[in-house]
């Protein structure tokens, strides 16, 4: 078995979609004979808030063998700056103080690990590796895309091969600009160093070909994709057996998804077409309150037809999907690239699933491959398909035609044995 450390924020038992990538990789490598070994922070608690995030954890480190790969937890300890905001709701001022110590903490993140809270990661990595001389290689997953630099600095102490797992594309990631203005004066700042840390690297992962082309426009390292995959088919119905027809968004929205076009083309209908009601389903928008608000007032007049759900147990979700008859998308309206992760969480269920609107970027790519999906770039088009799929359930008929093995190359199994196939090319 070929040892590999893996360096990630994010892991289970933290249930974030972040986790997912890393933990399907992780699960899957010892079947190509690789065995990894994890070092994370500690996740005790669900994550049901951004509070959850930055309370401290236990202090003790914790070591736990699963099949195939073992992991080290490592104790959390908020920074002021966590203190300061887990507190700024009761003192005003301390809201004020949180923010101008979180530029500090940005600005400073390249230079020094004073002030990064994870920053045993790198610490055990180094004591690690320098007591464990059979590890080949380090697998580094960001974001935080600081722990590039741990990956750097420990190339530049054990001579190691460190390959950067891009989630998205960092300093390259224009959403992430419109989101936040100030991040475009931020990544100016990072880019330097992303070129120093990253061409470090024997080569670099990133989620979609235009991420993985865009990263190479910065750096001389070779990229590849590995999707983000689903963990395991679900096999469900086509469709539920509610005498309602249900359709579910899931995750977080983005302020350029175009939410309102979807929600005005239902109202029009007033939430009925082809002689039968519809539903729409929100689960787990996440910690963004404005967008939470968006959608509220959306929902006004439509409340008994607009469900907002709060993101509960992957059990509880699970069960959510079986009484669905539909799964929507939406697109990333004036960015390309980004191949939303509960498109692998869809695609695992073999229901139909409708991307509404679209320049057909990745998404409507995979959704065609797979042949699962539908593509409306109009009411007209979305109307005609929602009546088609009504038509098919309510005369219990299946409207899909399931392909395996097109389904089957989504999975993050293949995605890790090409991964596996890539890290067993380089020389150590």
């Amino acid at each position: 078995m070929i040892k590999i450390l893996v360096l990630s924020y994010f892991f289970p038992p933290c249930a974030l979609t972040a986790s997912n990538r890393v933990f399907g990789i992780v699960s899957n490598l010892h079947r190509f004979g690789i065995y990894p070994i994890v070092i994370t922070r500690h996740w005790q608690k669900k994550v049901a808030n951004r509070d959850d995030l930055l309370t401290t954890t236990q202090s003790e480190i914790q070591h736990i063998y699963y099949e195939g790969y073992e992991v080290y937890y490592l104790p959390y300890r908020s920074s002021l700056r966590d203190r300061l905001l887990l507190n700024s709701d009761k003192v005003k001022l301390f809201s004020l103080l949180s923010k101008i110590l979180t530029l500090v903490y940005l600005i400073s993140e390249p230079l020094t690990n004073l002030f990064v809270p994870f920053s045993n990661i790198y610490s055990f990595s180094k004591k690690y590796l320098s007591e464990n001389k059979d590890v080949k290689y380090v697998f580094v997953s960001g974001n935080p895309f600081v722990l590039f630099k741990f990956g750097y600095k420990l190339q530049k102490a054990f001579a190691i091969s460190w390959i950067a797992d891009y989630r998205d594309s960092w300093t390259t990631n224009k959403m992430a600009i419109g989101v936040r203005r100030f991040n475009m004066y931020l990544y100016k700042l990072y880019r330097f160093f992303e070129k120093k840390w990253v061409n470090t690297a024997v080569f670099f992962t990133s989620v979609s070909d235009h991420y993985v082309n865009q990263i190479q426009g910065i750096v001389k390292t070779p990229g590849h994709t590995i999707y983000n995959g689903y963990l395991k088919r679900k096999n469900y119905s086509e469709f539920s057996d509610s005498q309602t027809f249900n359709i579910l968004y899931s995750g977080t929205l983005y302020y350029n998804q175009p939410l309102e076009a979807f929600i005005t083309f239902l109202k029009k209908y007033h939430f009925k077409i082809a002689g039968k009601e519809v539903n729409l389903y929100f689960a787990g928008l996440g910690f963004d309150k404005k967008q939470t608000k968006r959608l509220q007032d959306l929902s006004i007049n439509y409340e008994n037809k607009i469900h907002i759900l709060p993101w509960d147990t992957q059990a509880s979700y699970a069960q959510l999907q079986t009484q669905m008859d539909l799964l929507l998308l939406f697109p990333y309206q004036g960015f390309k690239g980004i191949p939303t992760s509960k498109l692998f969480d869809y695609v695992a269920t073999t229901k139909n699933i409708l991307l509404f609107k679209t320049d057909y970027d990745v998404i409507a790519s995979i959704l065609r491959d797979s042949g699962l999906g539908f593509v409306a770039n109009t009411d007209d088009q979305a109307y005609e398909y929602i009546s088609t799929l009504i038509k098919y359930k309510y005369s219990s008929s299946s409207f899909l035609t399931v392909d395996d093995e097109k389904i089957e190359k989504y999975s993050i199994l293949c995605q890790t044995e090409f991964l596996a196939q890539l890290i067993k090319k380089e020389k150590v």
